[in-house]
C-alpha cells in the first residue's frame, strides 16, 4: 500500500528494492512486522506533500530558515545569498585574479591568517617576530617617549599602521564592514597587492613544523 501510494503520487517517484535474508541477525520477526500494520495503514492514508519547487530552492529555503546571523567575519564572508549570486566577499576574490590574495581574504574571514596570533598558537617555539616594524619608527621629536610594542595583527596593519596609512580604507575600521561590501572587499584585495602585505606569507621565511610535530 505504501509503495503503491508513493509511486502513484508523483511521476518522478521511484523505489529501489534490495533483497535481504530473513535469517540475518537483527531481522524483525513476523510478529514485529505485523505489529507495524496499523502504523503503515495510517501512513498510507496520510496525503503526501509534494514540493512544486525545485530541490535547490527548497534546500536554500530551509537553510535560510535555520540560519542565525552572527558578527564573526566568517559568517559575514559567507552570508547566505538571496539568489544564486555568491556573497560580496566571495565575488571580490574573483576579481583579484590571485590565489594568494583570495586565500588570504578567506584567512581573514576565519581569523586564521599569518599574524602574531597564528604564530603564538601554532608555532610558539619558532621565535617569530610578533611586533610590527612600525614600532621601530623613531618619533620626529626625540623628547617623545619611546614606542610601545605593537603586536603584528591584521587589524593593526589594515586599519591603524602608519606604514600603510596611505592605503587604508577611509572611514572603515572593521573587517565586518569590509566583508559585507563587494567594493570594500575589492579595495582590501588591492591593499594587499599594492602593499605586498606581509600578511600574505608566514612570519618566518621558513615556517617551523606545528608544535605537535616538533621533536
Amino acid at each position: 500500500m505504501l509503495l503503491e501510494h508513493y509511486l502513484s503520487s508523483n511521476i518522478s517517484s521511484s523505489v529501489t528494492l534490495h533483497f535481504f535474508d530473513r535469517a540475518w541477525p537483527g531481522t524483525p520477526s513476523l510478529v514485529d512486522i505485523r505489529s507495524l500494520y496499523p502504523q503503515m495503514a495510517a501512513l498510507a492514508a496520510t496525503p503526501l506533500t509534494i514540493h512544486t519547487q525545485l530541490p535547490c530552492t527548497v534546500m536554500w529555503a530551509k537553510i535560510h530558515a535555520d540560519y542565525i546571523p552572527f558578527t564573526h567575519p566568517s559568517h559575514t564572508a559567507c552570508t547566505l545569498p538571496i539568489d544564486a549570486t555568491p556573497p560580496p566577499a566571495i565575488l571580490a576574490t574573483t576579481t583579484s585574479h590571485s590565489h594568494l590574495i583570495s586565500s588570504t581574504l578567506f584567512r581573514f574571514a576565519v581569523t586564521h591568517c599569518f599574524n602574531a596570533d597564528y604564530s603564538d598558537r601554532f608555532h610558539p617555539r619558532a621565535n617569530n617576530p610578533t611586533s610590527y616594524p612600525c614600532t621601530l619608527t623613531p618619533y620626529p621629536n626625540p623628547t617623545c617617549p619611546p614606542h610601545h610594542p605593537i603586536r603584528y595583527t591584521w587589524d593593526h596593519i589594515i586599519f591603524h599602521c602608519p606604514l600603510t596609512a596611505a592605503h587604508h580604507i577611509p572611514r572603515v575600521f572593521t573587517l565586518y564592514t569590509i566583508l559585507q561590501s563587494e567594493n570594500l572587499s575589492i579595495t582590501l584585495c588591492r591593499f594587499l597587492s599594492t602593499t605586498n602585505s606581509t600578511l600574505l606569507c608566514p612570519l618566518h621565511p621558513h615556517p617551523r613544523p606545528d608544535p605537535w610535530l616538533d621533536p
